[in-house]
């Protein structure tokens, strides 16, 4: 919610202050890239190190809970990556007047988890919410992309971090 708060005004101030769409196509990427960067090595990072996470955020007295918490950490984390690349092909699906598909993104999430659950509870058991949840948010990207593609954008990395537009979705 705060990456689309901050972003979309930005997105949409380059779209129609730049005609040609390359202000919008630079901070797009500019802000996948920066998310490639930062959240693949933190949420790795959150991975490994889920034992004292868990351990500070939770307190559950019976070990098999904290257990099976660090575990169900682990696999969700990363879901984070998922939704916060999900968000920002949302906003420049939106800011370019394209909202059928962002608006149903979030549906092929939910089929994804029940599906999932539905047929893989009885082997994976609670593990078969986390399949569900890493496969519909992987989902709701994939879903996106062609339309993202389609309306002239890309995922080339964008490291040129000075660009203004990008600097005032940092600040908000």
């Amino acid at each position: 919610g705060a990456l689309s708060s901050a972003f979309i005004p930005v997105l949409s101030k380059a779209i129609v202050d730049d005609k040609t769409g390359e202000s919008a196509k630079r901070l797009s990427r500019n802000i996948i890239t920066f998310q490639f960067l930062l959240l693949i090595p933190i949420l790795t990072l959150a991975a490994i190190f889920a034992d004292p996470i868990i351990e500070l955020l939770l307190g559950f007295k019976e070990p098999w809970k904290m257990e099976l918490s660090k575990a169900l950490f682990r696999w969700l984390i990363f879901y984070l990556f998922f939704v916060s690349l999900s968000a920002v092909l949302m906003g420049v699906l939106n800011s370019n007047n394209v909202f059928i598909v962002p608006a149903l993104s979030p549906l092929m999430f939910s089929i994804v988890v029940i599906t999932s659950i539905f047929f893989l509870y009885e082997t994976l058991d609670i593990f078969s919410m986390a399949v569900g949840v890493l496969g519909g948010g992987l989902l709701q990207i994939i879903f996106q992309i062609p339309f993202f593609k389609k309306i002239g954008y890309d995922f080339k990395p964008q490291l040129g971090f000075k660009n203004a537009d990008f600097k005032k979705v940092l600040k908000r």
